[in-house]
């Protein structure tokens, strides 16, 4: 089926198709590794009743089709609770529909004809709607709904605490749950009203009423429970509240609005000019020499109002990580079930913001590094007990944000990587001829993001064809940041990812050399001296270096590196600038610091090959382009 690809309705079921199979996975993935698939039947339903409803309006009736399908299984288990299911077999169904309406909502996407029927999914669904349905004829279990009101003991004090850990005991095994007071997770004031009126509560179960009793009374300083079949309604329907215990309800007074992407990133780009006109305009040597108190004055109040737009604009590029960090819980799931490896996945930091922008690359990262530990890395469970070490493997992901950086870690607790083996297939692959005790770990592991390496000795679905780390840590370079990598024999390894938080705009060492202008990323920018002539001195291979604090460090002289030609050739005649990475300084020789400013990042144009220490281009306020300094590259 042909659309025009602009036609804002097609755009806007895109984008909700996608959003609505994101949070679909993330249920089905978090209620398989709670064990608690049948409390969420509802949500299921509800999304599955959305995507067949919106495809059937599109004319997307391959899709519609499946996903009526699947609305109808989970309208089976939702009316039919008390069914004993293995609901492995619902979730391998789920995730495939879920797979195959995905690949036809990206078929939508990219205007391609979305003819695929899905011919044997139907078929598997359908005989599992049969195989449930028999089941549902030969269950006599019936659904009972109560209402209960719980008294605690006098003085036991914190009653909303002691209801809502109530209520955790109960979750498993009640559904359709109404309480009052509603807010005991929220306001301590609450207690007062349960040592008043008691804790009510209205909820279904399959449950014995004798068993209900039970669960109830393992909650410490009970002292009575009113329980009966519900009849009629009780006060609790002035104060309904059906969410889980614990879940915190929707802001309200907020609105959202769905901007088209391509607008914020012109919007950007056009923020990015504006600071290029305010440079050209406050630097403009026509006026440079000019003292005047009103111009100094509103020349301030322009920058700051430029800073505000551009702080607002960044904000809105910055998404969540959290859309990448559930994707992996997919692949450790489906690789666990392939590999026959029990492994878990723990996310930490799912919140954490980064420009929409570095989304995409950074998720293909991940999946790869993500593949890679639990193929390399995990263990077989036989191996891991033999080790010593828990059945289950673990990996973690993480992610925080420092200064103007994010760092995403990922990490095994596995094998290990084989130094030896590593260092071995370098030296065969000509990419060291140092012996291996004059490098350190870092340096070994290092090879591993060289193209073509790869220890596997043999080829499978996931690796072994010497491809995938090295695309990994050039993507991850593109984006201006690094990967690490850190790893113990038997013990695990980590994985750091470290990237800037946005691309566009940054504050910039602006420094002379010659008649070049060149700029350092301030963020590199350790400090900047004048060298005494007792601190210069020159190591055993002849190289210059300064003495700072009672520590060495060795001097580039940019002039020579950039080929830049200048009359300050004399250490003490010009500037050091020390920059930082990863703890690791040298120090830049330069003529003289001119100041620093707001850059706007621009890659070189494409007909430069790599320039070594550089990173990018900037527009200065004269007119005259600068080049960014790439400290990461020089040390």
């Amino acid at each position: 089926m042909s659309e025009k690809a602009g036609d804002p309705i097609l755009q806007m079921y895109i984008e909700e198709s996608k959003t609505l199979l994101e949070e679909l996975e993330d249920i089905i993935l978090s209620s398989e590794k709670d064990g608690n698939l049948k409390g969420r039947i509802d949500e299921i339903f509800r999304i599955m009743h959305t995507i067949k409803g919106n495809s059937a309006m599109m004319k997307f009736d391959n899709i519609a089709f499946v996903a009526h399908k699947m609305e109808d299984m989970f309208d089976l288990l939702r009316k039919n609770s008390s069914l004993n299911i293995d609901f492995s077999e619902i979730t391998d169904l789920s995730l495939a529909s879920m797979d195959f309406i995905r690949g036809e909502v990206e078929k939508v996407e990219n205007g391609e004809e979305t003819l695929t029927e899905g011919r044997d999914l139907i078929s598997k669904i359908e005989e599992l709607i049969k195989s449930l349905s028999s089941r549902d004829k030969q269950s006599d279990i019936k659904e009972i709904k109560y209402e209960a009101v719980v008294r605690f003991e006098k003085d036991c004090l914190m009653e909303n605490i002691r209801a809502f850990t109530l209520l955790r005991n109960m979750e498993p095994f009640i559904k359709d749950t109404e309480y009052c007071p509603k807010d005991i997770a929220e306001n301590d004031l609450s207690s007062e009203e349960i040592q008043k009126n008691g804790f009510k509560l209205i909820f279904t179960t399959d449950k014995k009423q004798e068993e209900i009793l039970d669960i109830i009374e393992k909650t410490s300083f009970i002292e009575s429970v009113d329980i009966k079949e519900y009849k009629e309604d009780i006060d609790v329907k002035k104060e309904v509240k059906t969410d889980k215990p614990g879940e915190k309800s929707k802001p309200s007074g907020k609105s959202g609005l769905n901007v088209n992407t391509e607008n914020v990133d012109k919007l950007m780009d056009l923020v990015g000019e504006l600071v290029i006109a305010e440079s050209m305009v406050t630097k403009n040597p026509a006026i440079a020499n000019i003292k005047s108190e009103n111009f100094d004055k509103s020349a301030r109040l322009l920058k700051k109002i430029i800073n505000d737009i551009q702080d607002v604009v960044m904000t809105m590029r910055l998404v969540p990580i959290s859309p990448v960090f559930k994707k992996m819980n997919r692949i450790v799931r489906d690789m666990s079930k392939n590999l026959k490896k029990d492994a878990e996945l723990t996310l930490i930091g799912e919140d954490t913001e980064i420009d929409k922008n570095l989304i995409d690359p950074l998720s293909d990262a991940l999946m790869h590094l993500t593949r890679n530990s639990m193929d390399h890395g995990i263990e077989e469970n036989k191996d891991r007990i033999d080790k010593g070490k828990s059945e289950k493997g673990h990996l973690k992901l993480e992610a925080k944000s420092e200064g103007g950086d994010v760092y995403l870690v990922l990490t095994d607790d596995g094998g290990g990587l084989n130094k030896e083996k590593i260092y071995n297939k370098a030296i065969k692959q000509g990419l060291t001829q140092k012996s291996i005790d004059e490098l350190t770990d870092k340096d070994v592991y290092s090879f591993i993001l060289k193209p073509g390496f790869s220890t596997n000795e043999k080829v499978t679905e996931y690796s072994g064809r010497g491809v995938g780390m090295d695309v990994v840590a050039k993507n991850i370079e593109a984006m201006r940041g690094q990967v690490y990598i850190d790893s113990k024999k038997d013990q695990g390894t980590k994985i750091t990812i470290k990237v800037p938080l946005t691309l566009a705009i940054i504050d910039g060492l602006l420094i002379k050399i010659g008649t070049s202008v060149y700029a350092i990323p301030v963020k590199s920018v350790a400090m900047s001296f004048k060298p005494d002539k007792k601190d210069i001195i020159r190591d055993l291979e002849g190289n210059l270096m300064v003495m700072s604090k009672g520590q060495c460090y060795k001097i580039i002289k940019l002039y020579e590196l950039f080929e830049n030609e200048t009359s300050t050739v004399d250490i003490n005649d010009g500037i050091i600038i020390m920059i930082n990475y990863e703890g690791n300084k040298i120090c830049l020789f330069a003529d003289s610091i001119i100041g620093q400013q707001q850059i706007v990042m621009k890659p070189l144009p494409k007909y430069f090959k790599k320039l070594k220490g550089i990173s990018g281009c900037t527009l200065l306020g004269d007119g005259n382009i600068s080049l960014i300094i790439d400290a990461a590259g020089l040390i």
